[in-house]
């Protein structure tokens, strides 16, 4: 495409000035809202993956018997799939290849076929110390 690109770097002003032919500035302008469009939702969806985080926990059993809580993002979409009572989740990652059978609650390595087990742990259900009082429901 032949089009120059001017950037205003003012945090006030945000803009973007696009010059040269009418049709190749269209997709190149439609190009940009494409890209800016994806990266309000990637910050969209980290932000609500921060939300659920606070809440709940999806986690790997590994087979040292420790431990290890998926990421934010994906503990908040294997949540979505389970709120949504599908019967598995699938990684969409590049890295990381794998499926979640929720009623089974085992993760199948999508690479080397190892399967683990896992758990959704409710940070609200924890158990309370038996001297907390509940809160008043306003």
């Amino acid at each position: 495409h032949q089009v120059d690109i001017d950037i205003d770097r003012d945090p006030a002003l945000h803009f973007i000035k696009l010059h040269g032919c009418q049709g190749d500035v269209l997709q190149v302008k439609d190009k940009i809202r494409d890209a800016i469009a994806a990266l309000g939702e990637e910050k969209t969806k980290k932000q609500a993956a921060g939300a659920v985080f606070k809440h709940i926990h999806w986690i790997r059993e590994l087979s040292d018997g420790e431990t290890e809580d998926y990421d934010e993002v994906f503990s908040f979409e294997i949540e979505q799939a389970y709120q949504q009572k599908q019967t598995q989740y699938v990684s969409s990652d590049s890295v990381e290849k794998f499926t979640i059978n929720f009623k089974r609650m085992q993760e199948t390595d999508l690479i080397s076929g190892d399967i683990i087990t896992i758990k959704r742990v409710d940070l609200s259900e924890e158990e309370k110390p038996s001297n907390w009082d509940e809160m008043p429901v306003d």
